[in-house]
């Protein structure tokens, strides 16, 4: 079993959170609030070919709500290996991108380490969060040595529901709530989309 929800692995049994269903979530909830110009913050290996697929999203929620969406409100930086390095050009890439005149008035990150950095740049050019600018991450990284960075106010994210995932998985083969779905090979395949919540 494959944790991992990529279309790469449709012919092996898979256990993951819904992170597409995360992110329509999580652009609902910006535009409940009143915000109609969201910024799509991605890096690493989310700005690849395969993870195109959020930019196709905030471009179809967009249209959906006959928003106006430009790629202007695209940011994008490279990660490293390491958490802390990542954090440091996700705030250079932010700081270009909030130095600027930008419609933004809220940002969706890919990843927690990313809403970290939007947070702390804003907060360090005197931009009032959630006033001026709300923020929304993916991951719950809450736990890791990140965490140590103070954040004002408490950033808010969206973890995937690991607990339940793993509760989910029964020794039998069987998983609750799942869809099953025939592979290539004719051996069934199971592949439970959990999905996420808020965590303030």
């Amino acid at each position: 079993i494959l944790l991992t929800n990529s279309d790469e692995f449709s012919g092996y049994d898979t256990i993951a959170n819904d992170s597409k269903g995360g992110m329509v979530l999580a652009l609902e909830r910006l535009f409940e609030l009143g915000h109609r110009n969201i910024a799509l913050f991605t890096g690493g290996s989310m700005m690849s070919a395969g993870s195109s697929w959020r930019l196709q999203i905030m471009k179809d929620f967009c249209s959906n709500r006959n928003i106006f969406f430009s790629e202007d409100l695209c940011v994008k930086c490279d990660m490293s290996v390491s958490s802390l390095d990542s954090f440091s050009q996700a705030r250079t890439a932010m700081r270009k991108f909030l130095g600027k005149d930008t419609p933004a008035t809220a940002i969706f990150a890919s990843n927690d380490i990313l809403a970290l950095a939007a947070l702390h740049v804003a907060n360090e050019k005197g931009i009032k969060v959630p006033d001026e600018l709300s923020i929304i991450g993916m991951d719950g990284i809450r736990g890791t040595r990140l965490n140590l960075i103070p954040t004002r106010p408490r950033m808010v994210t969206l973890p995937p529901p690991i607990l339940k995932i793993a509760c989910n998985h029964k020794p039998t083969g069987t998983i609750h709530n799942s869809n099953k779905i025939n592979n290539t090979n004719g051996m069934a395949t199971y592949s439970p989309i959990t999905p996420p919540s808020y965590v303030l």
